[in-house]
Parts: structure tokens; sequence; C-alpha cells
């Protein structure tokens, strides 16, 4: 019995132990944040603040010396931001190792050398908001992969040796504006391929390698505008298929884009339309299929290539519109309103009446089609779009019914064809 209870005894010592040593090597401090600007500021750091875990304030690194972040090993959390600024000399962040949360911040500014910041490895949570701006020697974002979603928005800019995005491939939700401009390298989005929102605008704007949109292929919601400007190398705006909702869209003097194919799942855009001074663009195909009701403002001008305005979209709004039309400096057929309004005469745009005697079901779907015709008009064909307007169904005829069990599960746009007029639907598919 006197065994038992020493041992018993030694053991509850032995836990209390643990405990302290556990509540001691694991403080939270700094409820100020702290500044780092020399080395050995950040080589004292672990002798000046022993135990010093969880900073509660921010940490800014800027020194012309600062080659090593070692001496911060210890850190896990930091409750405010954390600011790496100027350090010309500094290669990396390893150091920073250990750290799983920064609360309101992450910013790197204007570290020539840095290379790479794959030391964040551990880093699961983005309380704020991020900024990377003229790091000249970080190639992407690799080290970020453990991230899933950003507290607030993403700025990316100046960086001249970004070729990409990797880094941020786990990222599913960004929660303010998503920013990316002037990274003169950057030729593709790829990185954030698993984004599906932004809660704020998204702005595209001087990246001169950028061909296109690939990487926000699952890109959904945007919840403010979209903007794409001066994009010297941008063809057209594949990737972007999935978007249906936005406040405005601006598309300004992108000079290669031929074309505005990718944004075909487009259905409302809440403020206005603006397509100005890409002298390449020869089409307005691809915003074929955004609602007239919802614009309350269409500008086209300065487009000195553009011979074809005369989609669904555009028609219907000039027929109807809801505030200002100005459309004027593009090429012939699209050089003022009245060009305009001529050719679409000539296409034949559906009537609303029309366009509700025709709809289809069962929507959502997976193996067959029906398409009911209230009014018994003439269908000639029917063509089935994918979300970045390539055709992967078309039947001709009026047979009522659709074999679709051969499509991927994603949203698709139906064309019913009678005469001259088209009639669209969309269709989602699943399985």
């Amino acid at each position: 019995m006197y065994n038992l209870f020493i041992m018993k005894k030694s053991f509850f010592l032995i836990l209390i132990s643990l405990l302290i040593h556990g509540l001691i090597s694991a403080q939270s401090c700094l409820p100020d944040g702290i500044i780092f600007n020399s080395q050995a500021a950040i080589d004292s750091f672990q002798i000046n603040y022993p135990n010093c875990t969880e900073i509660e304030g921010s940490v800014s690194i800027s020194g012309e010396d600062i080659t090593s972040l070692d001496g911060l090993n210890s850190l896990t959390a930091i409750g405010g931001g954390l600011a790496i600024l100027q350090n010309p000399v500094l290669n990396n962040l390893a150091g920073l190792d250990n750290i799983y949360s920064i609360n309101e911040y992450l910013v790197f500014l204007m570290n020539d050398s840095l290379a790479n910041i794959a030391a964040l490895e551990n880093l699961t949570f983005m309380g704020g908001y991020m900024d990377i701006a003229f790091n000249h020697s970080l190639t992407d974002l690799s080290g970020l992969d453990n991230l899933d979603s950003i507290g607030g928005h993403l700025y990316i800019h100046g960086n001249d040796a970004f070729q990409s995005l990797t880094g941020l491939n786990e990222i599913i939700h960004i929660e303010g504006d998503v920013q990316i401009w002037s990274n003169t390298s950057l030729t593709e989005l790829t990185g954030l391929d698993n984004l599906t929102s932004i809660g704020g605008h998204l702005v595209i704007e001087s990246n001169n390698a950028l061909i296109n949109f690939t990487g926000l292929n699952n890109l959904t919601s945007i919840g403010g505008y979209l903007k794409i400007k001066e994009n010297n190398a941008l063809i057209n705006l594949t990737g972007l298929h999935n978007i249906n909702s936005i406040e405005y869209l601006q598309v300004w003097d992108n000079p290669g884009l031929t074309s505005l194919t990718g944004m075909e799942g487009l259905t409302s855009v809440e403020l206005y339309i603006s397509i100005r001074d890409n002298v390449s663009l020869l089409s307005l195909s691809g915003i074929d299929h955004i609602e007239a009701a919802t614009i309350q403002n269409l500008y086209i001008v300065g487009n000195t290539s553009l011979t074809t305005c005369e989609v669904e979209s555009v028609c219907n709004y000039i027929a109807q519109p809801n505030g200002e039309i100005i459309i004027g400096s593009n090429g012939t057929g699209c050089a003022n309103q009245e060009e305009v309004e001529d050719a679409c005469e000539g296409l034949g745009v559906q009537d609303n009446y029309a366009a509700t005697a025709i709809s289809i079901y069962p929507n959502p779907s997976n193996k067959l089609m029906s398409i009911t015709n209230k009014q018994d008009i003439l269908i000639n064909e029917v063509i089935i779009y994918d979300g970045i307007g390539q055709k992967v169904l078309h039947q001709v005829g009026s047979n009522p019914t659709l074999d679709i069990s051969a499509l991927n599960p994603g949203l698709y746009l139906v064309e019913i064809v009678s005469g001259k007029l088209k009639y669209r639907k969309k269709l989602i598919v699943n399985k």
C-alpha cells in the first residue's frame, strides 16, 4: 500500500512538472509588438525574451545586415501582423518554420534577395490581408501551401521574377480584393486552381507576359467588380468561364486581346460593361449571355479592330436600355450605335415572349434533357456549349429530347435555333 502511494505521488508530481514546463515554455508576450532592425536584434531575441513563443502584437523585420532569421525559431504565432520590409541581403525565411498562425497581415516588401519563402510551410491561418510587392528574386509563393483561405485582401505586384502563383494551391476563399499587377514575368495564374470565391474585387493589370486566365478555372464568385487592364500579351479571357455575376466589367487597353472568349458563364452585371481601347479585339462573342436587364450602362469605345458587336446581350440592351449607351471609334459595323442596331436587326434577336415559351427540364440533369415548346416554335437545331464556349453536343431537327449522359458535371449553355432566332438557356449537369 505504501509503495502504491509513493507511485501515485510520483506520477502526480511528474504531471504537475510537465504542466508547469508547458506553461513556462509556451508563453505569450510583447503585446505592443517588436521591431527587428539588425541581425544582432534577431540573434538576441531568445536571450532577451526567454520562452516567448506567441507575440501578441505585430512583428516588423527590416535591416540592411539581416541575413538569417534563425533566432526567431521559437515563435509559433503572431497576434498582430508580420512585415518583412527592405531586407536587401535576406535570402530566405528559415527561422520562421514553426509559425502556424498570423492574425492580421503578412507583408513582403522590397526584399531584393529573397528567393523563397518555403519556411512558412507550417502556416495554416492567415486572418487578415497579404501584400507581396517588389521582391525581385522571388519566383513563386511555395511555402504557403497549407493555407486554405486569406481573411483580407491579396495584393501581388511589382515582383519581376514571378512566373506563376504556385504556393497558393490550397486556397479556396479570399475575403477581400485580389489585385495582381505589374508582375512582368507572370505568364499564368496557375496556383489559384482551387480558388472558388473572392469577397471583393478582382483586378488583373499590367502583367505584360500574361496570356490568359488559366488557373482561375474554379472561380465562381466575385463579390465586387472585374477589372482587366493593360495586359500586353493577353489573348483571351479563358479561365473565367465559371464566373456568373459581378458588379461591373471593365476591359481596357489590352493590345493583344483578340477575343472575350472565356466569359460565357457570365449572366449578370449589376452596374456597367466597359470595353475600351483594345486595339486587336475583333468580336464581343464571349459576353453573349449577360442578361440585358442586369446592365445599367454600356460603353464600347476605341476598339479599332472591333467589327462584331451584334451579340445577344448587347442587342437586347440596346433594344431596351436601362441607362447610358456610348458606342464609338470602333471598326466598321461597331463604329457607332446605329451600326450596331442595324447589325442586331439582321441577326434576329430573340423576343422575350417567345423566349419564355421555350424551357428545358429537368435542370439540373444527368441523363436526358427535354425541351418544352408551348408555342410550337419550329426548332431547327440544338447546340450545347461547355463553360469555355466549346461545342460539346449538336442535334439537328426538332427532336425534343437529348441524351446528355456523356457530358461531365458542370455548367453548360443550351442554344436552341429557330430560323434566324436563337434561344439560350443554362443547363447544370450533375452525376
